[in-house]
């Protein structure tokens, strides 16, 4: 027996920022070894400064990537840093940063509703895991409000099958401790994002053994 873990998304799941060691990606993959006491199969399908159009258009049309998520029993997506620092240039311009919100929500949507579709034919079950973001421009006015909505976005796809990870509040509490100087997670950076997502998986597993007894 074997599980397989697609990890899908930007920059964070290349793990650009650490320095003679991992990301988060594989990190996580090896708490979940231990955990399932099982080989895990990791596919990483992700490219720094990917946003979340081209997550989409990469999943919609990459037969390679399609493949990784048809066969995956648990996906993380990371998307939406490049996004916001696109929008960033709206901060000022309402109108425009409103569209550039609603162009990510409408991505995202359209994201797991691909991702749907690619799964519809396999009878396995699968877990999806939405990375949040944490601020990769504090020094921009307003930045944290914005940021909050992006997150905020993210959370209202949690379903039964898809969670929301914060990774907001430890990388706000402690910045300089957790980033790289260009503003990528540095080595204990990836190693929280790793944690929250062990974390959120196993509430994801107790709410899954809570709801079969009830």
């Amino acid at each position: 027996m074997h599980l397989t873990y697609t990890a899908l998304g930007d920059s964070l799941t290349v793990g650009v920022g650490a320095f003679l060691t991992h990301g988060f990606v594989k990190r996580y993959a090896k708490k979940l070894e231990c955990l399932y006491q099982v080989p895990l199969d990791v596919n990483i399908r992700a490219k720094p400064g990917l946003t979340s159009g081209q997550l989409l258009h990469d999943i919609a049309f990459n037969e390679k990537t399609r493949n990784a998520i048809a066969q995956a029993d648990m996906i993380t997506i990371t998307i939406g840093g490049n996004d916001l620092l696109q929008a960033a240039r709206h901060f000022h311009q309402p109108y425009n940063l409103e569209k550039s919100m609603n162009q990510y929500f409408f991505h995202m949507r359209a994201i797991l509703n691909e991702i749907s579709t690619i799964r519809s034919c396999n009878p396995r079950t699968y877990f999806i895991q939405l990375i949040g973001l944490y601020n990769p421009v504090p020094s921009i006015p307003y930045s944290d409000l914005y940021l909050h909505r992006y997150n905020d976005m993210l959370r209202s796809f949690s379903s039964r099958h898809i969670t929301y990870v914060d990774i907001y509040k430890p990388f706000l509490r402690n910045p300089q401790q957790l980033l790289a100087g260009d503003y990528h997670p540095n080595n204990n950076g990836y190693e929280i994002i790793a944690e929250h997502a062990f974390l959120n998986h196993l509430q994801y597993v107790h709410s899954k053994k809570g709801t079969k007894k009830g």
